[in-house]
């Protein structure tokens, strides 16, 4: 798996799921097949084969977290006035401004205006300062940002 960039506070956001899965979710799905298995017959039982999958679903989820905060590396801001991931960026565009935070790996959202430095702005704004103008290809076409602050 290549090297994926994070903000610190998105590894933050991902070890502590990883250490809810492994030090509650865990336990309560075992505790949940245990006192099943003490009820007696499970042979044809709906309840313990659910809470089996539920118990590897979790399983399976904490080995893919696991893998995937292996091989993330934590950005570290370059410059003060250049755009970076965890950079909040002010932008113009036609009329409108609008502001936007360059994130990493699986902390993209739209509703927070947070972007992936994948993302073809995102891409577009790295390394670039207030006043650069930078240009972006969309679903609708060219758009012409202009870089009016970088936090």
């Amino acid at each position: 798996m290549a090297k994926k960039f994070i903000t610190r506070e998105g590894l933050e956001k991902l070890k502590q799921k990883l250490d809810y899965l492994k030090s509650h979710r865990r336990k309560e799905m075992a505790l949940r097949i245990k006192k099943l298995i003490e009820q007696g017959d499970i042979v044809e039982s709906p309840a313990y084969d659910q809470a089996q999958n539920e118990l590897q679903e979790a399983e399976g989820e904490i080995q893919q977290l696991e893998n995937t905060i292996k091989n993330l590396v934590v950005a570290k801001v370059k410059e003060k006035d250049v755009v970076n991931l965890g950079s909040k960026v002010t932008l113009r565009y036609d009329k409108n401004t609008i502001e936007y935070t360059i994130v990493g790996f699986d902390e993209a959202d739209l509703s927070q205006n947070k972007i992936s430095y994948e993302s073809p702005i995102g891409q577009a704004l790295l390394n670039h300062k207030r006043g650069d103008v930078v240009e972006v290809q969309t679903p609708k076409g060219m758009v012409r940002y202009k870089i009016l602050s970088v936090d």
